[in-house]
């Protein structure tokens, strides 16, 4: 449950930092970065593991990041209650080396499959192997996208 939850919380953070903390960073509006950062909260609170990763992924294949917060706000107005979920030909596309078997890694995780065999249908308990593989597999992914992407969660650091 907690490596699901993981996932989706290192989804919100990244959408957070590409959406708020950034943009924020070139125009100091603390007012208009409080009303898109209330914004992003309703847009996504109801959004389920999958609909997340596929947001995170869908930015990064999209590679246009907003440059201030007019932008952001028109991006996050935007953002689909149903995002679709890129291909793997769509990732092998990127130039990017590293970030491309971690996106696949991710979007090929089966955590949200297992998280939901515990809690909704079976009442399924995973074995301590399918537990350390599954830990192994987040820690790595998360540890190198958080390092590869430069994702911090303090504004200052996008200054």
């Amino acid at each position: 449950l907690t490596l699901a939850q993981a996932y989706e919380v290192f989804f919100n953070l990244f959408l957070r930092i590409e959406f708020l903390y950034k943009p924020f960073s070139a125009e100091r509006d603390i007012a208009k970065f409080n009303s898109l950062s209330e914004m992003l909260y309703e847009k996504l609170k109801k959004h389920t593991f999958a609909k997340m990763r596929n947001h995170f992924l869908g930015y990064l294949l999209d590679n246009n990041p907003p440059r201030d917060l007019i932008e952001a706000e028109r991006r996050i107005v935007s953002l689909s209650d149903n995002p679709r979920e890129p291909k793997n030909t769509e990732i092998d596309s990127m130039n990017d080396s590293v970030l491309k078997p971690l996106l696949i890694a991710i979007k090929e995780t089966e955590i949200n499959t297992l998280r939901n065999k515990i809690i909704h249908k079976q009442a399924y308990r995973p074995t301590r192997e399918e537990v350390d593989r599954a830990f192994e597999e987040a820690k790595t992914i998360m540890n190198e996208l958080t390092f590869h992407l430069k994702l911090y969660d303090n504004i200052a650091f996008y200054k």
